[in-house]
């Protein structure tokens, strides 16, 4: 973990866990977390061009990245990366030009959680409506990660949506988040907190990006693939998520990308897709899912609630 004090210029690293009254205590000290990068560890991999021989060398156990086109980026609900798209990060990053310097009153994301609040898992895919019984209508709307293929339980992916939102919260200065009390930032409700730490967050990104282009030692996008008739969707889940949308918002076509598990998934296996096989999916909303990812049209969505 490295320790920052902008206004004194310096620098301090540690090697020991940073418990929560600690961080506190840091960031009265005029100190910001970072964490420390290990370059070695993070050495960027060889890249291919075409995203599907990179599936096929990753299933081969080769360490390789691929060249992305943010035309076919999706996250997991469906929001598009694409020119002719719409993704609340995207938004946010173009609300830029209108808004003062990091302000959250009044712009597109706070409106965005204002008029997106879903009650369960299901509700919080938008435009998408399951035709027998999903299991995700009976779960709280942080467990829409629970796809078809997701290998984990309910209890499993609850623990972990916990430890990401926390630890990214935690990283980007909000040391006292939790998540029953400040929300998730996929949706609304969410608190005051967590909307302005996304739109600095977002807005240090972009100026990062504008000044040194994409730096692969920090690290790839990571995305996993869902194939349909010969085409395919990449799907945003893992770290990079930030910097794919500034990526999209900069005007950029692609963006480096590694696969996280579980790398490529086809809907000529639906009946094996663990949730399907569990009962929490139907094969048919499974493949209605697929096909939502794939046709979606967020930004039709959107400009139904004034937000593009």
């Amino acid at each position: 973990m490295i320790l920052r004090n902008e206004t004194k210029g310096r620098s301090l690293r540690v090697s020991v866990p940073v418990k929560r009254w600690g961080k506190q205590m840091i960031l009265a000290m005029g100190y910001e977390l970072r964490r420390a990068l290990n370059r070695q560890a993070s050495a960027p991999q060889p890249m291919v061009d075409d995203p599907i021989a990179a599936v096929h060398l990753a299933r081969g156990s080769a360490r390789v990245a691929f060249e992305c086109p943010l035309e076919k980026v999706r996250d997991t609900q469906g929001f598009s990366f694409a020119t002719h798209g719409w993704h609340p990060l995207v938004a946010a990053i173009h609300d830029r030009h209108r808004m003062r310097e990091d302000q959250y009153e009044g712009a597109v994301l706070q409106r965005y959680f204002a008029r997106f609040q879903p009650r369960t898992a299901l509700d919080a895919i938008p435009g998408f409506r399951a035709e027998e019984h999903c299991g995700l209508a009976d779960l709280p709307p942080h467990l829409f990660h629970l796809t078809p293929w997701f290998s984990g339980s309910a209890t499993q992916l609850d623990q972990d949506v916990r430890r990401w939102s926390g630890g990214d919260a935690a990283q980007h200065g909000l040391v006292d988040y939790d998540l029953d009390c400040h929300g998730v930032s996929y949706f609304g409700p969410a608190s005051q907190e967590v909307g302005e730490m996304e739109i600095k967050r977002l807005r240090s990104v972009c100026r990062a990006l504008e000044a040194q282009g994409f730096d692969r030692g920090l690290g790839d996008c990571r995305f996993y693939l869902v194939r349909r008739d010969g085409d395919f969707r990449a799907i945003a889940f893992g770290g990079g998520r930030h910097r794919a949308a500034a990526m999209a918002a900069l005007g950029q076509r692609f963006v480096p990308a590694q696969f996280e598990p579980p790398i490529a998934v086809d809907v000529r296996d639906v009946a094996e897709w663990p949730q399907v096989r569990s009962g929490i999916w139907s094969e048919i909303d499974a493949l209605n899912y697929v096909d939502h990812l794939f046709d979606f049209d967020s930004l039709a969505w959107a400009r139904k609630r004034q937000l593009a």
